[in-house]
């Protein structure tokens, strides 16, 4: 499951990148609809890599989430997500933008983990979680500035790493904050249905939904790649024909002297006859 979730999150983390810098390059209501995927397939990836991440973690109790609390933990991750990548895309502030991804991304985890449900009491080291937002805060920084500092696949496959390290570094930074006391006290509590089940419906879900933005976001590249050739050949073509336009009104000029110096030499021999 934690190999699962990093392969999400590293797949996740490269869609969010190329999508983020399709962005850029766009402008007007194409650019805040690309916009808008690029948020809801990030902050999807990024929910995913928690939460399965987080049905990896088997204490020696039962553990459950409380359902509220888990879909305000989505909304979180795609909110943030959104912002941080219009502050990034659109405004030009990378370093901020990233920055505001790596807060999305640490609200989303807490607030996921305040969905945990277990017979316990909850011990949390606050040092873990200071060092897991600064580890957030820092990598999705980095990741947007390298993925977005040129137009290549070797910088967005940078880019996306450090995002997938800042992703995962935070989390497993804050899991290692928590410590569970068991408590007897504690109500018994069972899963609502198997783990691998949702294990399966959220892996397939996400991977659905970021193979779409993907898949999008190349087709609309290469549309917008064949379009700039189309334009390029036509401005080639309309300045042949312009060179073509100069010369004929050159030699248009030349025939009209040549045929002024005859009319001259024309009218000169009438005189001398």
């Amino acid at each position: 499951l934690v190999v699962l979730a990093g392969v999400i999150c590293l797949f996740a983390s490269f869609t969010a990148i190329n999508l983020t810098a399709r962005v850029s390059f766009l402008e007007g209501w194409p650019r805040a609809a690309w916009l808008s995927v690029a948020a809801i397939v990030t902050g999807a990836g990024i929910w995913a890599t928690h939460f399965i991440a987080m049905l990896a973690y088997r204490p020696a109790f039962p553990v459950r989430y409380e359902l509220g609390l888990t879909a305000l933990s989505v909304v979180i991750a795609v909110f943030l997500s959104g912002c941080g990548l219009f502050l990034a895309a659109w405004a030009g502030h990378r370093i901020l933008g990233g920055a505001v991804v790596g807060i999305g991304v640490g609200a989303m985890h807490y607030a996921g983990m305040a969905a945990l449900r277990v017979p316990a009491v909850e011990v949390w080291d606050m040092s873990f979680v200071y060092a897991s937002f600064a580890i957030g805060i820092v990598g999705c920084a980095l990741a947007v500035v390298a993925g977005l500092s040129r137009d290549t696949v070797r910088s967005k496959l940078i880019g996306a790493g450090l995002l997938a390290l800042g992703i995962c570094g935070l989390h497993f930074t804050g899991m290692a904050a928590l410590t569970l006391v068991p408590d007897p006290a504690a109500p018994y509590v069972t899963w609502p249905t198997s783990t691998d089940f949702l294990v399966a419906s959220v892996a397939a879900a996400t991977l659905l939904i970021l193979a779409f933005g993907f898949a999008g976001s190349v087709i609309d590249q290469h549309l917008a790649e064949r379009t700039t050739r189309e334009a390029d050949r036509l401005r080639a073509y309309v300045a042949e024909l312009e060179a073509t336009k100069r010369a004929l009104e050159a030699r248009t000029g030349e025939v009209k002297l040549a045929l002024a110096e005859a009319a001259a030499g024309s009218q000169a021999k009438s005189q001398v006859l």
